[in-house]
């Protein structure tokens, strides 16, 4: 509501400050003035210096004044004050019921957010997790390509290193029966002479081992490389292979002096016998072909077997790694959960608290207005009181003020007989 205008001074009446009078409206000050100034009318202090219209203000308005101030009247005005500040509680009660429901619904909306916040949380993680998986096989299957494409390369390997390997038999076969053939030519003219071949070729035999023994040690060393095997093993061996190796060498070294001295003696009986000599050498290069051709299988299918046993030790160390990243994620996804519980249950318990404290707040404003209410209508019951007190003062000074009146109209009458009196008594 509004406020009103003060009748004495027009200006606006707020609520700390009014004082109600005849159902309007004043300021403490105004209305005390205007009782003290209707109180010195009544008196006749200034009476005939009211005027309303250019006439004397008449006695009854004293008595309008009189009846205004009934029991009746204050009645009404408590009910009245009541009925303001039930209104005025009423508003106030509903503006807090406005204002919990409002802080409620931020509530609610807070705690919507949250949830639908950790949502986005677990289908981003979730997405994560499936992104990881995916690179996870990608990676896997590419291993298993180049794994695919390792074995197939060793494959096309062995196999150009075994026609090379023929080849270089073939012709090496070749190239010793010309030298043999040549050989036996020449060792038909001397026998010191065929003696420094035999030391010439035992020379150059020597030498073409170490060759072949040197390219042996490098093709093996870039084999175990190409394999990443383990440091030890390879050094194990090797060492074996030239033990081996070296073994072999002496053993053909004695068996070629063995051979060659016995072919000497047999080439001593004729060219019949050089040539089942060479018949024999022929079979003997032969079965070593194909011995060492056997030994190159075997190798090759252990190699095989290693890069097989290879290949299932990444697949069995994937499983483990895929079996690890999902006991990470389903760890992680409980970790979410958790916090996300937590974070609930502090909500929660965050909203009972403030439901509390709202209803604590509004018990101490409804008491505080009961209080309020009390000491309204305790001040209002004194005004009322102070009001009824000034109008009894009032009506006493305008008894007063009348019975003086009278006394003043009747004096002169009294002095007029009293000189009438006199007059007479003189005639």
């Amino acid at each position: 509501a509004m406020p009103n205008k003060c009748p004495v001074c027009t200006k606006t009446v707020y609520f700390a400050e009014r004082q109600i009078h005849q159902g309007k409206e004043y300021h403490g000050v105004c209305l005390r003035n205007l009782l003290k100034e209707q109180t010195e009318a009544a008196d006749g202090k200034k009476w005939g210096a009211q005027h309303v219209g250019g006439t004397t203000r008449s006695p009854a308005r004293h008595d309008d004044y009189e009846n205004s101030q009934s029991y009746d009247y204050l009645k009404q005005q408590v009910a009245a004050r009541k009925e303001d500040a039930e209104k005025k509680r009423e508003e106030q009660k509903k503006k807090e019921e406005e204002e919990f429901f409002e802080k409620m619904r931020r509530e609610k909306d807070s705690t919507d957010f949250l949830k639908k916040s950790v949502q986005a949380r677990k289908e981003e993680a979730e997405r994560k997790r499936e992104e990881q998986k995916k690179k996870e096989e990608e990676e896997f299957y590419a291993q298993m390509q180049k794994e695919k494409g390792g074995q197939d390369n060793i494959k096309r390997q062995i196999e150009l290193r075994k026609e090379d390997a023929e080849r270089k038999r073939e012709e090496q076969r070749k190239k010793e029966e010309e030298e043999f053939y040549a050989q036996m030519q020449k060792e038909k003219d001397s026998t010191d002479y065929l003696k420094k071949q035999v030391e010439a070729r035992k020379e150059d035999a020597e030498k073409k081992r170490e060759e072949q023994r040197k390219r042996e040690e490098e093709e093996f060393f870039a084999q175990m490389q190409k394999e990443k095997g383990g440091q030890d093993n390879i050094k194990r061996q090797i060492e074996l292979r030239k033990e081996d190796a070296e073994r072999k060498r002496e053993e053909q070294r004695k068996k070629e002096e063995e051979e060659f001295y016995a072919q000497m003696q047999r080439e001593k009986s004729g060219q019949d016998n050089i040539k089942r000599q060479i018949e024999l050498r022929r079979e003997e290069a032969e079965r070593k072909r194909e011995e060492q051709r056997k030994k190159e299988e075997e190798e090759f299918f252990s190699q095989m077997q290693k890069e097989k046993d290879s290949a299932e030790n990444i697949k069995r160390q994937i499983e483990l790694r895929r079996e690890d990243a999902e006991r990470k994620r389903e760890e992680q996804r409980k970790k979410d959960e958790e916090e996300f519980y937590a974070q609930i249950q502090k909500e929660k318990s965050g909203q009972d608290n403030i439901k509390r404290q709202i209803e604590l707040r509004r018990e101490e404003a409804e008491r505080k207005r009961e209080e309020q209410r009390k000491k309204e209508e305790e001040e209002f019951f004194s005004q009322m009181q102070k009001e009824k007190d000034s109008a009894e003062n009032i009506k006493r000074k305008t008894r007063r003020a009348e019975k003086k009146r009278r006394r003043r109209v009747l004096r002169p009458n009294a002095k007029r007989k009293r000189f009438l009196g006199e007059h007479q008594k003189t005639n």
